[in-house]
């Protein structure tokens, strides 16, 4: 990552670089998974499941000019929401109705108020989790992942429901204090769009605004600029190669 952000930062590039960090899993401590000495404390679950250390994860950006350093927003968001917000970045017109995630930098740069998500879903064969607000309605279990009918997971009648205001481990369920939150969710799991659209979306439509964007880019740089972008490209990848692996790199604040 060291090398990579001293790349850019030595092509003069950082104003021009959205830069995002996630992982795209919790750590894998449970057995069946690939257990490699992580640690999810102080969050519950593993990698392959939908307690919080299964889908809870480290998410950073930066981009130089545009967004404030140093700041820290505890607003929940998703990785879907990475494909609309660089597409935004990038400039290309979209339509937010072809996405579930939305576009992050409204949020980011204050323009827009509020929460991103009203509510978060997620699904794994015969797990999901819907968050909305600071409650969380959980369904999960131990070992290898089994697929099933999507349509059995509107049976909550084995959820867990949590707070995670004041409950960040998922340790005390809720479910039958709040039997008004268990009933609120049910009918939302039809809210995201299956795999195969989501598949159909990426390899369609979708990612041409992207594609779009590249091209305005890559005009701008070589008619307006006179920049030869493909010369552009050799050299930061030749920048990237030239910070030996095993080298220290400082990276300007």
């Amino acid at each position: 990552i060291g090398r990579t952000l001293a790349a850019v930062h030595d092509q003069k590039l950082e104003e021009k670089t959205l830069v995002i960090f996630l992982n795209d899993n919790g750590g894998p401590t449970m057995p069946t998974t690939t257990v490699n000495g992580s640690s999810n404390g102080p969050l519950r679950g593993s990698k392959r499941q939908t307690w919080e250390g299964g889908i809870r994860v480290a998410f950073a950006m930066s981009w130089k000019g545009h967004l404030d350093a140093g700041r820290v927003d505890d607003r929940p968001i998703i990785q879907l929401d990475v494909l609309p917000t660089a597409l935004a970045a990038a400039g290309a017109a979209t339509n937010a109705s072809e996405f579930d995630g939305v576009n992050l930098l409204p949020f980011l740069t204050g323009t827009a108020k509020g929460a991103p998500h009203d509510a978060l879903y997620w699904r794994l064969g015969g797990m999901m989790a819907i968050r909305k607000g600071d409650w969380k309605l959980v369904k999960t279990r131990e070992g290898r992942l089994v697929d099933v009918d999507p349509s059995t997971l509107r049976d909550l009648s084995d959820a867990g429901l949590y707070n995670l205001s004041d409950d960040i481990g998922e340790t005390r369920n809720r479910a039958a204090e709040r039997p008004d939150r268990c009933h609120l969710h049910p009918e939302q799991l039809a809210g995201p769009r299956t795999g195969d659209e989501l598949c159909r979306g990426v390899g369609g439509s979708a990612l041409q605004p992207l594609l779009d964007a590249f091209q305005r880019v890559r005009h701008e740089l070589t008619v307006e600029h006179g920049v030869d972008a493909a010369a552009q490209a050799d050299e930061l990848g030749a920048a990237l190669d030239g910070q030996g692996k095993g080298d220290p790199v400082q990276v300007d604040n």
